[in-house]
């Protein structure tokens, strides 16, 4: 294995949609990776804000849902049983 995209080849599924080769270099997000590795060396670390802010919204979304889910449980619980008591915990 002489090559980073080697590397990423052989551990990842590859391609997907952050990484992409170009004329036999690696790109994260349409950013040269070698670039990168020649002026801060490696091991290197990068972290993606676009990224993050992505799965933020993702588990806001989720959460949301879950909630929504949630309710609608609760009213058909009340629903079926009308003679119910409610206790809080």
């Amino acid at each position: 294995m002489d090559r980073y995209v080697d590397l990423i080849h052989q551990n990842y599924e590859f391609p997907t949609v952050e990484f992409k080769e170009l004329k036999n270099e690696l790109y994260f997000h349409d950013i040269p990776l070698m670039k990168l590795i020649k002026k801060y060396g490696t091991p290197l670390r990068l972290t993606y804000l676009p990224k993050i802010t992505q799965q933020i919204q993702k588990a806001r979304r989720l959460f949301r849902n879950a909630m929504k889910n949630l309710i609608t449980m609760v009213i058909i619980l009340i629903a079926i049983v009308p003679n119910h008591r409610t206790f809080l915990l």
